[in-house]
């Protein structure tokens, strides 16, 4: 390998957004934000732009390739690591503490990294006058890139982002801008902008490490190493209480922001960062009329593992009996609450990563009054104080108050503080609305079809699929309204495998079996009951019937034709998403799921991704966790609408990759399908075997 073409003739581009959040509406602040998040799939946020110079003079320098440091989640090795693969350039990786698996990790092995583990010790002595000489020794010729692509070159790397705003500024209705707003780790992207500003407009960082790390002092070493005087610019307090620590403030703003903007944060920077400005406008520090620039340094490549770390809190108070906290809630304990109490069980099981009890510390704020955060609490253990301008009144556990939500009006107009240790329910609002709206109109539509002497057994059933959780109940009426009912005996045959497939089915009354093949290769694949639906794999993959469907009973199916069916569950069942908007759902822990065949899988794949082939789809769905996220891909797209058709059926959360890998650039799918990259094969037996 070589470094002939590290610096390509690439240049990405962070779109520059409107941000719309209440507080910033409110106090008369605009802002905007650089979603540097978005630039590329792999090599994303501010690091390639902190790469691009050390990488102009590794070339110049004619290295053998480039070395770095960072810890099991850094965003920088991954950049570094991913540019090295796609640019032909052999990449060397020096980390903290001792080997651990991560996600992020098997990255850095599958963009071909070699990576050494330092331990604790080793890698606090990588500031010591000696520490690069053993490496040098044993990888002669390799260009070192400070850690985080940090230095002066570091920071000429980011001045690329003054001009990427100023000619968006047009496209957003903007003439200027007051200020920058960014989060600030080492500080080498805010020396960039104030190398970039000259003076010109002032820049702010939201320190996401505590104050003695230094980041005031490299920042003025960077500007006075470019022989520039130090322009305008401010450093806010915004660690809370240390690097990578959050609480369940930081943990609810972030939600709420990420819902109300659709932009994806992390806690250990850009929430932060977001967070010390909403602090900073309600506060008064910019003037009505000011328009801010938030720049979105990425960061996302550790977001789950830094949420799911910071789930806990800091110390959790012992509930009172029949909390666990570690546990969801269960049905019972769910029955108190209202309105949490209509909800059907599936819609429970949908909710279940958020009925987990969340501790609170006596004398610790759940929410202050004029709280906008989109979050329902319900008071499971201990005792709160909730305090408005017109009084006071303490909530117990067990009470008839507690089996309400706390203060549900937003603004909030209430404060919230823990009088005892205590726990909550913490759900989203949004979700649980959207649930109370859905179980209410489906009550609705059984109880006039029940007033009509309909039959309604079948359809509760039918309800009672995951799939439909999606359906909105006017296309369930409009389904109803286009159903062709056909009496059949039993061993009729519904559906013939090989045959062409024009129409999907629901069954009314009895049994059927769907079986694969014929005589000694005939394979019965799964017994049917009431409510269930059939049919629709043929329909979405635009393929002959791929297997046989034959009742073992006297019964009744439903049939609903392609066009209708297309129109009425198709269109809201099968959510599809962009190459970028999969990247998102990737940073917060999905997975590829590759629904090809094993041969074509292997030949090229998505990295650590699952391969599932659709045609077993059925069988082997077990396999997978239904708290997390999938994203099919293949070909075209129709195998992968097939997927997620059925896996919504099985109560899975999925989305399909929008027509396909076929209809990406080159460049982005050459980026995503690597032929050697690590995945993973779901073999029989109830098992899965890594691919490499």
């Amino acid at each position: 390998m070589t470094l002939s073409v590290v610096v390509p003739d690439w240049t990405p581009h962070a779109p520059l957004q409107r941000l719309c959040l209440s507080w910033s509406e409110a106090a008369g602040v605009e802002l905007a934000v650089l979603r540097l998040d978005l630039i590329d799939p792999l090599i994303s946020g501010n690091k390639w732009f902190k790469l691009s110079h050390h990488l102009a003079r590794a070339q110049a320098e004619s290295a053998a390739g480039v070395i770095s440091l960072g810890g099991a989640h850094s965003n920088h090795l991954h950049a570094l690591a991913a540019a090295g693969k796609r640019f032909g350039f052999a990449t060397v990786g020096l980390l903290r503490g001792h080997a651990q698996q991560t996600a992020t990790v098997d990255d850095l092995l599958a963009f071909g990294m070699q990576l050494h583990w330092l331990g604790y010790a080793g890698y606090r002595a990588r500031h010591a006058a000696d520490f690069w000489r053993p490496w040098q020794a044993r990888y002669p010729g390799f260009y070192q890139v400070p850690e985080g692509g940090g230095g002066l070159l570091g920071a000429l790397g980011c001045e690329a982002l003054l001009p990427m705003v100023r000619e968006q500024l047009a496209e957003i209705g903007w003439a200027d801008y007051d200020a920058w707003w960014l989060a600030a780790g080492t500080g080498t992207t805010l020396a960039g902008l104030l190398l970039a500003e000259a003076a010109a407009h002032p820049v702010h960082g939201a320190l996401a490490v505590p104050a003695d790390h230094g980041v005031a002092q490299q920042v003025q070493q960077i500007v006075l190493a470019a022989d520039q005087p130090v322009g305008h610019y401010h450093l806010h307090e915004a660690c809370r209480g240390g690097f990578a620590r959050s609480d369940a403030e930081l943990l609810a703003f972030m939600h709420d922001a990420e819902n109300h903007s659709a932009m994806p944060l992390e806690p250990l920077y850009t929430a932060k960062a977001l967070m010390a400005l909403r602090q900073q406008v309600e506060a008064g520090y910019f003037a009505r009329g000011s328009r801010v620039v938030f720049v979105h340094t990425g960061g996302l490549q550790g977001r789950a593992s830094a949420l799911s770390s910071s789930a806990p809190l800091l110390w959790i108070p012992p509930a009172e009996p029949g909390f666990c906290m570690s546990e969801p809630l269960n049905p019972e304990q769910l029955r108190s609450l209202t309105p949490l109490n209509v909800l059907s069980e599936q819609q429970w099981r949908e909710l279940r990563s958020q009925l987990i009890p969340q501790p609170v510390l006596a004398g610790q704020v759940l929410f202050r009054a004029a709280d906008q955060a989109r979050v329902t609490y319900y008071l499971l253990a201990g005792e709160l104080l909730l305090q408005s301008a017109e009084g006071q009144q303490r909530i117990q556990a067990g009470s008839e108050a507690s089996c309400h939500p706390l203060s549900p009006s937003l603004p909030r107009l209430h404060e919230a503080r823990a009088l005892t240790d205590a726990s909550v329910l913490a759900l989203d609002t949004a979700t649980l609305n959207r649930l109370l709206t859905w179980r209410l109109a489906y009550q609705d539509l059984l109880l006039e079809l029940g007033q009509h002497h309909e039959d309604v057994e079948w359809l509760e059933r039918l309800l009672e699929n995951p799939l439909f959780a999606k359906v909105p109940p006017s296309n369930v009426r409009a389904m109803l309204a286009r159903l062709q009912r056909i009496e059949l005996s039993a061993g009729s045959t519904v559906l013939q495998e090989g045959d062409v497939g024009d129409s999907c089915y629901f069954l009314k009354h009895g049994r059927a079996e769907v079986i694969r093949g014929a005589g000694s290769a005939q394979q019965v694949l799964a017994e049917l009951e009431i409510g269930a639906c059939f049919g629709e794999e043929a329909l979405l993959a635009d393929s002959p019937r791929n297997a046989t469907v034959t009742l073992l009973e006297d019964g009744v199916v439903l049939r609903l034709d392609r066009q209708d069916f297309f129109a009425l569950l198709k269109a809201p069942v099968v959510d599809e998403v962009s190459l970028g908007e999969a990247s998102r759902l990737l940073a917060a822990g999905a997975q590829w799921l590759d629904v090809r065949l094993q041969d074509e899988y292997q030949r090229a794949h998505a990295l650590q991704s699952l391969n599932m082939p659709l045609q077993l789809l059925r069988l082997k769905a077990r396999l997978l966790d239904k708290a997390r996220t999938y994203l099919c891909y293949c070909d075209s797209g129709k195998r992968s609408s097939s997927a997620v058709f059925l896996l919504s059926q099985l109560g899975y959360r999925a989305y399909a990759l929008r027509d396909g890998v076929d209809a990406l650039p080159a460049v982005q799918r050459d980026a995503l399908l690597c032929e050697s990259g690590s995945g993973y094969l779901a073999r029989s037996g109830g098992r899965t075997e890594r691919s490499l």
